[in-house]
């Protein structure tokens, strides 16, 4: 292979690298409704305040399965409601 071709390839790999990390990965916008079964997958969540970098409010809730999903603020009374925020807090101290 040519040695010139595999400078290239090491550079673009390192700019890859440092392009994703210069990112910062946040909720770009929520969504309003879900279901009560779509809650109780929730195992906990974190608060998004509002920076220069990601600009919207946010609540990421990260379900059972791994997976993470943008809410709007106002879920975690729906949450507290549905007696499943006191679940989360029980089972994994939260």
């Amino acid at each position: 292979m040519d040695l010139k071709l595999v400078g290239l390839l090491l550079v673009l790999c390192a700019s890859i690298g440092t392009i994703k990390g210069a990112f910062p990965t946040c909720c770009l916008n929520v969504s309003p409704k879900f279901s009560k079964e779509l809650l109780n997958q929730v195992k906990k969540f974190t608060y998004q305040k509002p920076s220069a970098s990601c600009e919207v409010e946010a609540v990421v809730l990260h379900l059972k399965n791994n997976k993470k999903i943008c809410a709007a603020p106002r879920v975690l009374s729906r949450l507290k409601r549905n007696n499943i925020l006191q679940s989360i807090r029980r089972a994994y101290g939260s």
